[in-house]
């Protein structure tokens, strides 16, 4: 079976800085000239040169794309072809992704808790037992390098050293500190509302037939604040989809998203900051809500997300698989 290479690297950054090969990418859009521009991560990769092999293009497949002699070139689609692609191998590399970022907070608490002190002359045991007869407990311990192999120790104690029992006191471990296992919340309701009145049960934004713009949203009661209770959040990740059934125009178009504040489905009012996130057919955007944000829905004093836009050049559905939230604590 060829090799298509690492799906979790950026496939514009191998087809230019590795050797020839066989990727895979998911087409975008069919180009009038014959090109195609391929989807891979956030950034589309433009105008790709065809095979004579590949014949029936068309928007959505999963294609192989050969790297020869510096040039890209696709020359035919994979056996299966995958709608979701894109979200498929995102699932596939979140359990990997946690597990190196488990492995980089460990590393790094431990840099941070240990103190490395070489070239030391003077006698020092270690032990876990109690010290022997004669030893007193040092409240602090300061070392100072004074070149040459030579290490003085301050040991500063609360009473004086001849005051008092030399008997040290019995230590407790402190308590140790066990993380929250990540939690993914899925809403409870999904709608939108259009300034005219209508009303869906998908999640639209814009207009583009003149009847007025759609405003959607999408609704989780209280659980994430309830997630999110007694507990410090380190990240909340919001999953964004658009649909690829012709909703709009054939490129990427800004999903404006907001916060608010309904437990139940309604339709929404926008607070706090706007952010747009670029959205292509079928494409799928892992989105890292900023700090700001974080607080309100950890405290309750928003509960959920929408999405707003104007005319043409906003409109877009959102896909089913939109809405979901990854939140993971410290």
């Amino acid at each position: 079976m060829p090799n298509y290479g690492a799906p979790s690297e950026d496939l514009a950054a191998l087809l230019h800085s590795q050797q020839d090969g066989k990727f895979i990418a998911r087409v975008a859009a069919v180009n009038e000239d014959g090109t195609v521009s391929l989807e891979w991560g956030a950034d589309p990769i433009l105008n790709v040169p065809c095979s004579g092999s590949y014949t029936n293009r068309q928007e959505g497949q999963t294609v192989i794309v050969e790297r020869v002699a510096g040039q890209i070139i696709v020359t035919g689609t994979t056996a299966t072809q995958d709608t979701d692609f894109q979200a498929l191998i995102d699932e596939a590399l979140d359990p990997i992704q946690d597990a190196l970022n488990d492995t980089t907070d460990f590393a790094e608490a431990v840099n941070d808790d240990v103190t490395r002190l070489e070239n030391i002359r003077t006698r020092v045991t270690f032990g876990t037992a109690a010290a022997p007869s004669g030893f007193l407990q040092a409240d602090s311990v300061w070392f100072k390098d004074q070149g040459g192999g030579r290490v003085d120790l301050y040991l500063r104690r609360s009473t004086d050293p001849g005051s008092g029992s030399s008997a040290p006191p019995t230590s407790t471990k402190p308590p140790t500190h066990k993380v929250p296992k990540p939690v993914t919340i899925t809403p409870n309701s999904r709608g939108s509302w259009r300034s005219s009145g209508q009303k869906d049960g998908d999640v639209w934004q814009g207009d583009w037939t003149g009847r007025g713009n759609w405003r959607g949203g999408w609704f989780y009661g209280t659980k994430i604040a309830d997630a999110c209770s007694g507990k410090t959040v380190k990240s909340m990740t919001l999953y964004l989809s658009r649909t690829k059934d012709g909703s709009g125009w054939n490129r990427g178009v800004p999903a404006h998203v907001n916060l608010h504040n309904e437990t139940s489905k309604a339709k929404p009012s926008p607070i706090g900051t706007m952010h747009s996130v670029k959205l292509a057919p079928g494409q799928v955007v892992k989105y890292q809500l900023p700090s700001a944000w974080i607080s309100a829905l950890a405290s309750g004093s928003a509960r959920g997300f929408m999405v707003s836009g104007s005319g043409r050049s906003d409109y877009l559905k959102c896909a089913g698989s939109a809405g979901k939230l990854v939140i993971k604590f410290s």
